[in-house]
């Protein structure tokens, strides 16, 4: 565990390995922090609850990335399509996404794929019966939702491989860190190709539609009328679901499974009874979330606390310290699989909150029930292993596991 920090410094490498000390320390002496970075910085349950929900906050995109990454941040190829997707959108044009999409990413699809995804767990773990090891995250944590949404999508299985690296590549574009000139470049060579594979697959659909969603999502493109997506959109929202339904499940899961050997008697109660499983994805989500953090942009002055942030300004809701305040969760610090978590914040809140978060919460349910079933003995090499250096998408870089 790290050292209570004596100063916040959000970039620093300690914040990819064990934040939740610097949380604490923040939210006892600045809950509304100004960094040296010029944002703000809310680290209060209540104000991250109130900042999903207030109306004076706005993504402001253009503008946001224009101050991490340039005057010219129009040229990149990663910024056009990223702008287009719904989760940095404001009304209205966020808001006609949201209803286009939540009527085609249905709580009965999602319900409907339950066996897929047991079946696809199954297939990943199989390989390893004899040998009784791996390496976790590569293995299993990545692979898995990569084929989860991959297969919601209509995606063919001998591509969803691929496809799955190149979301890889655009992780950096969802932190507020600027990026390196290489980061940059493959990130923008990877949106290129993705959108050129999903652009052909758009055209198969057309020709052939499936019960997929992104036949759905194809089919709401060709509308005569104004309500639907137009095509730049559907190819940039069908890349954010990719990209949003595969990396921060797979964080979640090398979390939760290092959580659970860190908390050996939660492990315990939770092999004990699989009842719990439900109430223990909640609260594990709610323990280490993947997503520490999002931010907005002040259209008005707004107050949190006893200050007031001026209009222009960017604001910084760390989830991860929300998810951990005392106010809201007595002994936050504590594991409690039995704990029934309320007003999380891990899936954001608002107009905004995660479309997938019901598909998010069945795959972490199928990935830690297959664990648990299959190999009920499970050790991890270190209790210490390398996290990503990624400090808002967190996670592990590997997890070796053996059974």
């Amino acid at each position: 565990m790290t050292a209570t920090p004596t100063a916040f410094d959000p970039l620093a490498p300690e914040m990819c390995i064990d934040p939740y000390p610097h949380y604490a320390a923040l939210r006892e002496r600045d809950p509304v922090h100004r960094s040296a970075l010029g944002l703000w910085i809310l680290t209060r349950h209540a104000d991250v609850a109130a900042f999903f929900t207030d109306k004076r906050l706005e993504h402001r995109y253009d503008a946001s990335q224009a101050a991490r990454v340039g005057a010219d941040v129009a040229k990149q190829p990663y910024f056009g399509v990223f702008r287009r997707m719904v989760f940095v959108l404001d009304d209205p044009d966020h808001r006609r996404l949201r209803r286009l999409m939540s009527a085609t990413f249905t709580p009965r699809r999602v319900q409907a794929l339950r066996g897929r995804v047991e079946e696809i767990a199954n297939r990943l773990l199989d390989p390893f019966a004899g040998t009784r090891q791996m390496d976790l995250v590569a293995d299993f944590a990545k692979p898995f939702p990569t084929r989860v949404i991959g297969e919601l999508l209509g995606v063919p299985e001998a591509d969803q491989i691929r496809i799955g690296e190149l979301a890889d590549a655009l992780n950096p574009v969802l932190e507020f860190l600027p990026m390196a000139p290489e980061v940059l470049g493959r990130a923008n060579e990877a949106v290129l190709e993705l959108a050129e594979y999903f652009r052909a697959l758009a055209a198969t659909k057309r020709a052939a539609p499936g019960d997929d969603l992104y036949s759905a999502m194809v089919e709401a493109t060709d509308r005569d009328d104004d309500s639907g997506l137009d095509e730049d959109e559907l190819i940039a929202n069908v890349i954010n679901l990719y990209v949003a339904g595969h990396e921060t499940t797979a964080g979640a899961t090398g979390l939760a499974v290092l959580a659970l050997h860190r908390n050996p008697d939660q492990l315990a109660a939770l092999k004990a009874n699989s009842t719990l499983l439900p109430s223990a994805i909640v609260e594990l989500l709610r323990y280490d979330s993947p997503g520490q953090a999002t931010a907005r942009v002040a259209i008005e002055d707004i107050q949190f606390g006893d200050t007031i942030l001026p209009a222009g300004d960017g604001v910084v809701a760390y989830i991860g310290a929300a998810n951990r305040d005392p106010t809201a969760y007595p002994n936050p610090d504590v594991l409690d699989v039995r704990r029934q978590v309320e007003n999380l914040t891990t899936f954001g809140g608002g107009a905004h909150f995660c479309i997938g978060h019901a598909l998010a919460r069945q795959e972490l349910e199928v990935a830690l029930g297959s664990l648990l079933r299959r190999c009920p003995d499970l050790r991890l090499a270190t209790l210490d292993p390398p996290f990503r250096p990624t400090p808002l998408m967190r996670g592990l870089e590997e997890l070796r596991v053996s059974w």
